[in-house]
């Protein structure tokens, strides 16, 4: 882009984002598809404890079978 706006090159390709600052400095043609950026971060994949194990499940299904284990022992 530095290199167009110093008249060093008559064209340029680049994959930058189009702002209105490099638009009013530099004539750009219509971009033919748009992309998303995309943020790297350095948070853990991985689960807690807690949801590791009752993450599988929400909380109604938790209570059904805490009702259907405590019902069952009963007849058992």
């Amino acid at each position: 882009m530095d290199e167009i706006l110093r008249r060093q090159a008559d064209i340029g390709l680049a994959g930058i984002y189009v702002t209105n600052e490099r638009n009013l400095a530099a004539e750009m043609s219509v971009s033919h598809s748009t992309d998303c950026a995309a943020f790297l971060t350095l948070m853990s994949s991985a689960l807690p404890r807690y949801r590791a194990i009752l993450g599988p499940f929400q909380w109604p299904v938790w209570v059904a079978i805490i009702l259907i284990y405590l019902l069952a022992i009963f007849p058992l």
